[in-house]
């Protein structure tokens, strides 16, 4: 049985019969799971809410909805593990970071999603729980999209990054071990074709755009307004587009 959550971490329901479920961890990235099912569980399945799988707190976030039909109607869902909540954030600025690892990382997350300068930049019932694991690091990072940014430091040091539910919202950590993949299906005829497809995988509302300049010198504007967990940021190196000289 999979359970599903809205956007604010309630539970509204669950799904009991499936044809197919892949649930694949990535260990020091993010994982992705598939779910085909029948189109009575439609209502349970929007974009943003999230699956979990009963007497786990692993969770997993709806990213795209395909309705597929030839001979029978079946509902394809495709989505990312928590974790992905980082890819809707960039570095704001610069960010220095010297010394243990799970607080460099800690770092980044409270600066541009936790507790950001600008309100509008949270993301909501998002916490982190730094862990001592023992290595460290000194690097400098500006602008670069905050996911890309966290899990190319686990990817390089070998350490694994994971997002879970818990009372009311999410909760990211850093720890050292091994995941697996899980996978169940059920045989099925692959008769499909689809005819309808929703998605927010590269949806992006919120522009920070670096013209000409260096430094504190350089030319940034932001383009967008969107807040909280519908804000999805970019940024975009507009440097070779130097403005117009008369």
């Amino acid at each position: 049985m999979i359970n599903i959550y809205n956007k604010d971490y309630e539970r509204i329901g669950f799904i009991e019969s499936y044809s197919y479920l892949s649930w694949v961890r990535r260990y020091s990235t993010v994982g992705e799971f598939e779910l085909k099912c029948a189109p009575e569980n439609l209502p349970l399945l929007s974009l943003g809410n999230i699956l979990a799988k009963i007497n786990d707190n692993e969770g997993a976030i709806i990213e795209t909805i395909l309705v597929e039909s030839v001979e029978q109607e079946i509902i394809t869902v495709r989505g990312r593990f928590l974790t992905v909540l980082l890819e809707s954030r960039i570095i704001w600025n610069t960010e220095k970071l010297q010394g243990d690892l799970s607080q460099c990382i800690g770092q980044l997350i409270n600066n541009h999603a936790i507790n950001p300068v600008e309100a509008d930049r949270t993301v909501p019932n998002l916490s982190y729980e730094s862990l001592v694991i023992g290595k460290n690091i000194s690097m400098q990072v500006s602008f670069k999209n905050l996911l890309e940014a966290v899990t190319g430091i686990t990817s390089e040091t070998g350490v694994g990054i994971k997002g879970v539910l818990t009372t009311g919202g999410i909760s990211l950590s850093l720890y050292i071990g091994q995941e697996q993949p899980f996978v169940f299906s059920r045989e099925f005829e692959n008769l499909l074709s689809q005819n309808y497809t929703d998605s927010i995988k590269d949806l992006a509302n919120v522009a920070k755009v670096a013209g000409e300049g260096e430094g504190t010198d350089r030319q940034i504007i932001v383009i967008g307004e969107a807040a909280g967990l519908a804000r999805k940021e970019i940024f975009i190196d507009a440097r070779d587009l130097a403005s117009s000289e008369h």
